[in-house]
């Protein structure tokens, strides 16, 4: 085991090569299991975050409370509005519905501003015990899988967990705090007791791997600390899965990239100004400069 630190060289080298005579069908199709009433930000940030790092295809599954505003926001995207709750949340007739489809996937994304509700636990739930394909879980489906941490034990298929600290508090049961303290520790003994790559977010975001492996990024900054800048990198990290790179290349270049996007907002809009849908728009700029 050991702790290595990422570069731009290596992430360049890693990144996937689009071919001359190549279409949207060979860059992935990404399922993004994502909103709720209230939460379509969480969505669309998801869905910018897979669009801008190449994903060829990416299907946006959402409640359809919220179609009508993602239809807005959203272009590029194929919106999968999918039967809801009154509260404005998946439906379990939209569980069903999914859950038939999930094989068509190159890889699948799950928690970004679903919700925390019986329908959703059973959904996310669900989506674990049947999926096959890699598997990104983030915000939501991390506090729900956090109820009953053995549901990512029984994942078939490679998983990345993308928790911020107190998230992370909720899967390990001990406080804040502690993560905070021990961070490589905390990522790498779930790492490996899980059998999964965890990205554990803040101050220098580690990518823990399932053989005991510690990744630090070296990119990023304070003025990335705001709702949304998870989303938005739970989708690239998902969309170069689908891309084909391996489960834990996507994470690192995931984070060495939205690190990138959030230095280059700081110098041109300030930390406290820059936004992550700024970020989104700054990727372009990233894969420029690579």
């Amino acid at each position: 085991m050991r702790t290595h630190v990422v570069d731009g060289a290596w992430v360049k080298e890693s990144l996937p090569v689009r071919r001359e005579d190549s279409h949207k069908g060979d860059y992935g199709r990404l399922c993004a299991i994502c909103g709720s009433r209230g939460m379509t930000g969480a969505a669309t940030m998801a869905a910018l975050g897979a669009l801008r790092t190449g994903v060829g295809l990416c299907y946006l599954a959402i409640p359809d409370s919220i179609l009508n505003p993602l239809s807005i926001k959203l272009t590029e995207a194929v919106l999968k509005p999918l039967p809801s709750t009154e509260a404005g949340h998946i439906s379990p007739l939209g569980v069903q519905q999914l859950l038939g489809e999930l094989g068509r996937y190159s890889c699948v994304l799950l928690g970004c501003g679903i919700g925390v509700t019986n329908e959703t636990r059973a959904l996310t739930r669900q989506v674990l015990e049947n999926i096959a394909v890699p598997l990104v879980l983030d915000a939501d489906g991390l506090n729900i899988l956090s109820e009953g941490i053995d549901y990512i034990d029984n994942v078939k298929s490679q998983a990345v967990l993308t928790p911020h600290a107190g998230e992370m508090a909720r899967l390990i049961g001990k406080p804040r705090e502690y993560v905070e303290n021990n961070r490589q520790q905390v990522a790498r003994e779930f790492a490996v007791a899980h059998d999964c790559v965890v990205v554990l977010k803040g101050a220098h975001t580690l990518v823990a791997m399932p053989d005991g492996n510690v990744v630090i990024n070296t990119t990023g900054n304070p003025g990335m600390a705001k709702g949304g800048s998870g989303d938005l990198l739970a989708g690239m990290i998902a969309s170069f899965i689908a891309q084909g790179l391996s489960v834990p290349t996507a994470a690192v270049a995931g984070v060495y990239l939205h690190g990138l996007a959030g230095d280059i907002c700081a110098k041109e809009l300030s930390q406290q100004a820059m936004l992550p849908s700024d970020m989104a728009a700054a990727l372009p700029k990233v894969f420029c400069s690579l």
